[in-house]
């Protein structure tokens, strides 16, 4: 752990087929790891008191084969996990990253930054979220922008946005840029504004199977 302005750990450009397993990162200021890689795996680690943009923050290029399972995420400030670009949809690059989130905790993440989420998603294709829980968080599970053909499914959201509101625990951006997106058979409890917030210009999405509480 570390108590400076400093990342534990920075993959420049051109790092491929790095995997992380069994690993604790506790206690930073900045983000846990900051990813320009591809073919990149987290896998049964433990990643907590986070106080920078995102625990794991992939903002610059394009990532592929990305995959976070089995890991804990707790006492994060802004973002659990962030992926920016991931398959570049602008460009109507439109083959999957295969970039997929399941079987994570994501637990006590205190007041974020504005509209930030457990989850943060944009210009992904084919990308898969599912079977991870998310509990007390004073803002939102998932935020997804400028996507296609993500499927979220069988999470459970308890105890979400406690503080904040205008916002879902599923939340689509303002966009026209991203359809055929699916979200099934996840559960919604103890939500304190919206459980699926679709905002303005949201087209061509897919909603069932889904449970309120």
């Amino acid at each position: 752990s570390v108590d400076k302005g400093v990342e534990f750990v920075t993959l420049e450009k051109g790092a491929e087929y790095i995997s992380f397993v069994g690993l604790e990162f506790n206690t930073t200021s900045e983000s846990a790891i900051v990813l320009y890689a591809v073919n990149f795996t987290v896998d049964l680690c433990k990643i907590g008191n986070i106080g920078g943009h995102a625990a794991i923050n992939a903002d610059i290029s394009p990532v592929h084969h990305f995959t976070v399972k089995n890991s804990e995420f707790f006492n994060f400030v802004d973002t659990g996990i962030f992926l920016l670009s991931a398959a570049d949809a602008h460009k109507h690059k439109l083959e999957s990253a295969n970039n997929v989130i399941v079987n994570n905790y994501f637990h006590d993440f205190t007041l974020p930054m504005y509209f930030s989420s457990a989850i943060e998603i944009s210009r992904d294709v084919g990308g898969y979220i599912a079977h991870n829980e998310f509990y007390q968080g004073s803002h939102g599970g998932i935020r997804y922008n400028d996507c296609i053909d993500i499927i979220i499914e069988y999470n459970v959201f308890n105890e979400m946005m406690t503080r904040t509101q205008d916002f879902g625990a599923v939340y689509t951006c303002q966009s026209i840029n991203y359809t055929d997106n699916i979200t099934r058979y996840n559960i919604f409890k103890n939500i304190g504004y919206l459980g699926i917030y679709l905002d303005s210009h949201s087209s061509y999405q897919e909603i069932y199977g889904n449970v309120f509480h």
